[in-house]
């Protein structure tokens, strides 16, 4: 099976709720209510650069993917990373968009412990799959799950090649410039 067909069928387990243990559906469940929209990940399956948050916005009801939805990415930190990119010259095809969390949450990311873990397994079959080159992990909330639970069983393939940045948001909430925030990433991209 080739890479895209296996990303898209772990997206369809995602949406589905498939391979969730009985705890994290329940978990699920309390916090997210009738409320829950799975938003599993988007981007390229031959891509060279896997970014990775914490979780989606919380008025984020579905992906949006931007080289197929001018409407995505247009507001506060998707924007930045759209200006980002462009201010780069990296296509949208060379990108791949996920979350450790795999749903929005109603208040910023209260999810347990053991839930985030659950969810980092997907996270490493998805890094399994795509084999990215570079792997970019946005925020500090981001790169604690990732340093606490991934990156044991992907260090020694990606030793040298994961960056940890700050979330796009400290552009967007003024406290640092964008020009400072873009100097950051010269080491990923050039």
């Amino acid at each position: 099976m080739d890479k895209q067909n296996k990303l898209d069928n772990l997206k369809r387990e995602i949406v589905e709720f498939k391979n969730y243990s009985e705890k994290l559906r329940e978990s699920m469940i309390d916090v997210m209510g009738d409320n829950y929209h799975p938003l599993p990940f988007f981007g390229n399956a031959n891509a060279k650069y896997m970014f990775i948050g914490v979780a989606p916005g919380r008025l984020d009801k579905k992906y949006k993917n931007p080289s197929e939805d001018d409407s995505a990415f247009k507001y506060g930190s998707g924007k930045i990373l759209m200006r980002l990119l462009k201010d780069f010259n990296i296509d949208l095809e060379l990108i791949f968009f996920t979350n450790i969390i795999k749903s929005n949450t109603p208040k910023d990311n209260m999810f347990l412990d053991s839930d985030v873990r659950e969810f980092s397994k997907i996270l490493l079959k998805e890094i399994e799959i795509l084999e990215p080159e570079k792997i970019i992990v946005l925020g500090s909330q981001a790169r604690g799950y990732f340093k606490d639970y991934i990156l044991n069983f992907i260090f020694k393939k990606y030793s040298n090649n994961i960056y940890y940045k700050k979330h796009p948001a400290i552009v967007s909430r003024n406290f640092i410039s964008y020009e400072n925030y873009k100097k950051a990433f010269e080491e990923v991209f050039i």
